[in-house]
C-alpha cells in the first residue's frame, strides 16, 4: 500500500513468479470461473510492487485497483458490479467486473414473476392464470418463513455506513507542525527539499543605482538608506545591447521625481533569484516609472500593452506607491508620457475586469478578503505571458502580494508551492476548499477554481485541515478531519430496517401463514366427503392465488431506520432494477437524487415539490453520457444511499471506494470520491458529490489521509 520510512523514493521491484504467485494465479482464475470476471486485466505483468496494509502487512502485488476491506483490513482486488452492457464490453480497465447481484429472497423472486406475468403485455390469458397458480402453491408449499420479512432485524453496524480503515505511514515533505517532520532535531541532509520558511517580507535593497557619483559620498558616511524609485521594463524592449540607454531613462526618472536613486533590474540583481523579491524593492520605493522601447512603428499604446502582458509588471503596478496615482512612461527619444492608475488600468491591461480589484485593493478603495486576495491574483497572473524560469513562477509572482515568503528553487512543482503559501499565510482555508471542488474538466489545473456546481470557494465552509504536503509524491497534501464511509462495489448486501406493522400487513401475514393449513385441511375433509369442506377447500385455494400480492404486500411497505450502505454500481440501469435487487419488489422507496451529481437533473411535481428525474431522460445528458464513454477517459456510475433512500449517476476515471466528508456548500454535504494508489499509499480524487447533511453524523472518523488532486496515468 506504501513506502516505508526508510525508502527516499517509491521502488518497483521487479520480482520472478514465485509458487505464492501461482497459487494466486490459480485462485484468479477461480474467481474468473465463478464470479464472472470478464477475463485477463491489461496490466497483469511480472512488475510486483511492495503493498503494505493498515496493520503492516507487507505483501508483493501487481499493480491493480484494490480497495480496504473491513473483513481483515487487507487490500482485496476491486471487484465491481455492472450492468450487462458493460459486462460484455472488453474490460481495458484496472478492476475486475461482476454481473449484478439479486439479494431478494426465493420466494419474492416467484412473486414478482407472477406479477410480472400478468403487468407484461402480449401474454395470454391462460398463461398467466398458469403463472398465478403454479406460484402461488410453490409459495405455499414452500411454507415461506414471514417472520424473516417482519421485524426489526439485527445489523452489523446499526446506525452506520461501513468505515474506512486508512492508515498513512510516512512523513509529510513539509508540515504545520514542525515536530512530524523527519529531520527534526537533526541537520537537513542535502538531498531533503525543503518547501518554505515563514519569513516576512524584505525591507531592504542590496544595490542602487546613482544619479551622480557624488551620492556615494552620502551613503558611505552612514546616512539613512536614501529614497529611490524602480524603473519598470520588459526584456524583450530592452536587450542587452541597450542597457545604457536604460539606465539613462532611469536617471532621467529618478531626477524628476526628486530623488537620486533608482532600482533597476538589469544592474541591481545580485544574481537571478532576486527576480522573486521584485514586489519587496517596489514597496521600499517612492515611485515606479515605467520604460518602453519599440522599433519606431508601434505606438506608446501598443508598447505598454505588450509591457503590462508580462507576469512580474502586474506586481510593479499593484505596489506602486505613486502619491499622485500617475505612472510617467519613459521612451528614448520621445516626451514622457503620464497616465493615471486607472488609465493604465482600463487601456494597457486585457483583463482589467478582474485585475482592477486588485489595484482597488491595494488602494484601499475596496477591501478583498484573504481567499479572494489569492484567487483574483491567480487569475490575474496566468492571464499574461510568462517565460518560466522555474515551474513555479507565477506562484512565486502571487508570492509577492502575500506576508510570507518561501525559497524559490527549480524542484518545486507550482501546486507545491501555492500549498506552502497557503500553510504558512493564513488563506482562509484556501486548499481545503479547493478540495471539495468538482472540476469541470478532467485535467481542469489547480488554479482554475471552476466549479461543476457553479459554487464560488467561499461558498463552501470546510471542515478539514491540511497539515502537511506530501512527501515523495508530487502534488499531494496530507489532510486530517474527514469523515468518511467506505462504498461496497462487490455486490448488494441485505439492508436491515424496522418494520412497522399496519392492520394490513398482519391481516396478509396471517392470511398467507394460515392457507397451507386450512388448504390441507379442506382437501382432507374432501375425503371424508363433507359437503362444507369444499367451503374451505374455496378459501384455502383463494389464500394460495392470492399468495404473491400478500407477499409483495407484507415485503413492502416504508423503510424506517434503514442500515444506511453506499452502494456502487458501473453503468446505467433502472432504479425500480435495482430496488427490486436490493429490497425484492420495486416499491417506489429510491428516488433519483435531485442535485447530487453533475448529471442529477430535477423538476418541480403537480404540487411545486421537488422531484429528482431520471438523468438519462434529459438529451444533454444522454450526450454528456455518451461522449464521456467514446472517449474512454471516464466512466460511469451509480451510487445507491440506502440512508437517504437516493441514487446518484456519475462520472469518474476510476471507481471511488470511498467518500469522504470535507466540507458543506448550500446545505449539502461536499463528499469526495477517492481512488488508493496502494504503491504510494495515496488517495486521489475521483469524483465530488453533494449528499444530504445529516450523512456527516452517521459516517465514522477517518485517520489523516494523503490525497492528490488528480491521478498519474
Amino acid at each position: 500500500m506504501i513506502a516505508d520510512s526508510n525508502r527516499q523514493a517509491p521502488t518497483y521491484v521487479k520480482l520472478g513468479l514465485s509458487a505464492e504467485t501461482n497459487l494466486d494465479n490459480r485462485r484468479l482464475y477461480i474467481w474468473q470461473r465463478f464470479w464472472g470476471h470478464t477475463g485477463e486485466l491489461p496490466h497483469r505483468q511480472g512488475v510486483q510492487y511492495r503493498m503494505i496494509d493498515p496493520f503492516y502487512r507487507v505483501r508483493f502485488r501487481n499493480k491493480d485497483e484494490r480497495y480496504i476491506s473491513n473483513w481483515d483490513g487487507g487490500l482485496k482486488e476491486l471487484v465491481v458490479q455492472c450492468v450487462d452492457s458493460v459486462f460484455d464490453s472488453p474490460n481495458d480497465v484496472h478492476w475486475n467486473r461482476a454481473r449484478i447481484t439479486d439479494l431478494s429472497p426465493f420466494s419474492l423472486r416467484v412473486a414478482e414473476w407472477c406479477q410480472w406475468g400478468i403487468e407484461r403485455p402480449g401474454i395470454s390469458k391462460r398463461r398467466r392464470i398458469l403463472r398465478r397458480v403454479v406460484g402461488g402453491f410453490l409459495l405455499i408449499i414452500a411454507n415461506v418463513d414471514i417472520s424473516a420479512l417482519l421485524g426489526e432485524k439485527n445489523q452489523s453496524s446499526p446506525g452506520f455506513y461501513e468505515g474506512f480503515h486508512y492508515r498513512l505511514h510516512g512523513y509529510p515533505e513539509f508540515s504545520r507542525n514542525q515536530m512530524e517532520l523527519h529531520d527534526r532535531g537533526s541537520q537537513r541532509a542535502p538531498h531533503v527539499r525543503s518547501i518554505g520558511v515563514r519569513t516576512l517580507f524584505s525591507l531592504g535593497i542590496f544595490f542602487i543605482c546613482l544619479t551622480s557619483p557624488s551620492q556615494w559620498d552620502a551613503m558611505a558616511r552612514g546616512e539613512p538608506f536614501p529614497e529611490y524609485i524602480v524603473l519598470a521594463y520588459v526584456q524583450a524592449q530592452f536587450p542587452k545591447e541597450m542597457q545604457g540607454q536604460l539606465i539613462q531613462l532611469g536617471m532621467q526618472a529618478a531626477r524628476e521625481a526628486g530623488v537620486h536613486h533608482f532600482w533597476v533590474a538589469c544592474s541591481c540583481m545580485a544574481n537571478t533569484d532576486e527576480i522573486y523579491h521584485i514586489s519587496d524593492f517596489v514597496r521600499g520605493a517612492k515611485a515606479v516609472a515605467i520604460a518602453i522601447n519599440g522599433d519606431g512603428t508601434q505606438g506608446s499604446l501598443a508598447l505598454l500593452k505588450q509591457f503590462g502582458e508580462r507576469v512580474w509588471t502586474l506586481p510593479e503596478i499593484l505596489l506602486a506607491a505613486n502619491s499622485d496615482n500617475m505612472f510617467r512612461i519613459y521612451s528614448p527619444g520621445r516626451p514622457p508620457l503620464v497616465l493615471t492608475r486607472h488609465q493604465f488600468m482600463r487601456d494597457v491591461w486585457s483583463d482589467s475586469h478582474i485585475s482592477r480589484q486588485l489595484v482597488e485593493h491595494f488602494q484601499n478603495s475596496l477591501q478583498l478578503s484573504r481567499l479572494q486576495l489569492s484567487v483574483i491574483a491567480l487569475q490575474s497572473f496566468y492571464a499574461r505571458d510568462r517565460t518560466l524560469y522555474y515551474p513555479a513562477d507565477i506562484e512565486y509572482a502571487l508570492m509577492g502580494l502575500l506576508l510570507c515568503r518561501v525559497e524559490a528553487t527549480k524542484n518545486h512543482t507550482a501546486f507545491e508551492v501555492f500549498a506552502s503559501l497557503s500553510l504558512l499565510a493564513d488563506s482562509d482555508a484556501m486548499l481545503e476548499r479547493m478540495i471539495c471542488l468538482q472540476p469541470m474538466k478532467r485535467n481542469q489545473p489547480y488554479h482554475i477554481m471552476d466549479d461543476a456546481y457553479g459554487a464560488k470557494l467561499y461558498d463552501i465552509y470546510p471542515s478539514i485541515q491540511v497539515s502537511g504536503i506530501g512527501k515523495e509524491l508530487r502534488n499531494t497534501v496530507i489532510i486530517d478531519g474527514f469523515r468518511g464511509a467506505k462504498v461496497r462495489w462487490k455486490s448488494f448486501a441485505p439492508v436491515n430496517s424496522v418494520k412497522r406493522l399496519s392492520i394490513a400487513r398482519r391481516a396478509a401475514a396471517m392470511v398467507m401463514t394460515n392457507s397451507s393449513i386450512v388448504f390441507l385441511i379442506g382437501v382432507i375433509l374432501v375425503a371424508f366427503k363433507k359437503w362444507w369442506a369444499f367451503i374451505i377447500l374455496f378459501f384455502g385455494l383463494a389464500g394460495s392465488l392470492a399468495a404473491p400480492e400478500l407477499l409483495i404486500k407484507i415485503a413492502g411497505g416504508k423503510k424506517w431506520q434503514p442500515q444506511p450502505w453506499l452502494f456502487g454500481i458501473e453503468g446505467y440501469c433502472e432504479i425500480g432494477e435495482i430496488e427490486s435487487k436490493i429490497f425484492g419488489s420495486n416499491q417506489g422507496h429510491l428516488r433519483w437524487s435531485p442535485w447530487g451529481s453533475p448529471l442529477s437533473r430535477h423538476k418541480p411535481d403537480e404540487f411545486g415539490n421537488v422531484q429528482g428525474c431520471d438523468p438519462m431522460k434529459y438529451p444533454e445528458v444522454q450526450e454528456k453520457v455518451n461522449r464521456i464513454r467514446s472517449t474512454g477517459e471516464s466512466q460511469i456510475f451509480m451510487l445507491v444511499d440506502t440512508h437517504v433512500m437516493e441514487v446518484t449517476l456519475f462520472a469518474a476515471e476510476r471507481p471511488p471506494i470511498a467518500f469522504l466528508l470535507g466540507g458543506s456548500e448550500g446545505g449539502m454535504a461536499r463528499a469526495i470520491g477517492v481512488s488508493l494508489d496502494w504503491t504510494t499509499n495515496t488517495l486521489y480524487r475521483e469524483c465530488v458529490l453533494r449528499m444530504d447533511s445529516t450523512v456527516g453524523d452517521i459516517m465514522g472518523p477517518v485517520r489523516r489521509v494523503r490525497i492528490g488532486l488528480r491521478r498519474r496515468n
